[in-house]
């Protein structure tokens, strides 16, 4: 059975009408509404032809069901380059004022209650718990994974020194990659302005990394009902991974840092399906 969506409009202060649908993975706005604000010179038609990352819904107009192009938060973001990249800000800051604060059911911006911790029912630091919970899901645990598991542990808790400040990067793709993570972010927690400030405030300052976990996992399962994203790429740009590379970065043995990224990717696979 074809799903009809339904949706809602917006009026944007350059008197433009914009329509949105609030769909499981998120919000979504029709393509040619965003286009008529941010580049009118591009209709909805061009959308599909400059590879723009869109979906693709059906709704009622004037008694009749038609098929749309909608653009998620990803998918403006990705317009920068074609569009001037102050423009998609703007834009995007308006949609993060004044539409994404009306579907939220929670209003407080308090970063611990606006991220849902949906691994509440497992005692972190007590290791026998996480294997249990492991092998509860069909993943077998090796036995060299067991040592990554203890390190994995000590660097959620912190118990081994972290970098004060956030890492940086100059390759472009990382870059990118980086900023899409950021915008994912912002739809959970709009008060934040950039990566570096994230990072200080859920890594550099917090008493451990589960709060900043909690977003990877949010992300990890709003990219797989997304499969137009690269998920590994922008998962690595993630505050974890993030965190971790400088740590293992310096570890002897090179095979741990790779058995340890795998390791969070089998986390998060496990808890994307909870």
């Amino acid at each position: 059975m074809v799903e009809v969506w339904q949706f809602w409009e917006f009026e944007h202060f350059s008197n433009n009408i914009v329509r949105v649908i609030d769909a499981p993975s998120g919000l979504e706005l029709f393509a040619v509404d965003v286009f008529q604000i941010i580049a009118p010179a591009l209709n909805d038609g061009k959308v599909i032809l400059i590879d723009a990352k869109t979906n693709q819904r059906q709704v009622m107009i004037n008694q009749k069901i038609v098929v749309v192009n909608t653009l998620n938060a990803l998918g403006i973001h990705s317009l920068t380059g074609i569009v001037k990249a102050d423009v998609v800000r703007q834009f995007m800051q308006w949609v993060r004022s004044q539409i994404v604060p009306i579907f939220r059911k929670q209003t407080n911006l308090d970063i611990e209650t606006n991220i849902k911790h949906i691994t509440s029912g497992i005692i972190f630091p007590k290791r026998d718990s996480l294997i249990n919970y492991l092998y509860s899901k069909g993943q077998k645990i090796w036995e060299v994974e067991i040592e990554i598991i203890e390190l994995y542990l000590k660097l959620i808790y912190k118990k081994v020194p972290l970098a004060a400040n956030c890492p940086g990067t100059s390759n472009y793709q990382e870059l990118s990659f980086r900023q899409q993570y950021l915008e994912l972010v912002k739809l959970v927690l709009s008060e934040v302005t950039n990566y570096e400030e994230l990072y200080t405030r859920l890594v550099a300052l917090a008493p451990n990394l589960l709060i900043a976990q909690e977003l990877d996992f949010s992300i990890y399962k709003f990219l797989k009902l997304n499969s137009n994203y690269d998920l590994m790429k922008i998962i690595e740009q993630g505050l974890i991974l993030q965190t971790f590379k400088p740590i293992t970065d310096n570890l002897a043995d090179f095979s741990k840092q790779r058995y340890l990224e795998i390791f969070y990717f089998q986390i998060l696979e496990c808890f994307s399906g909870d």
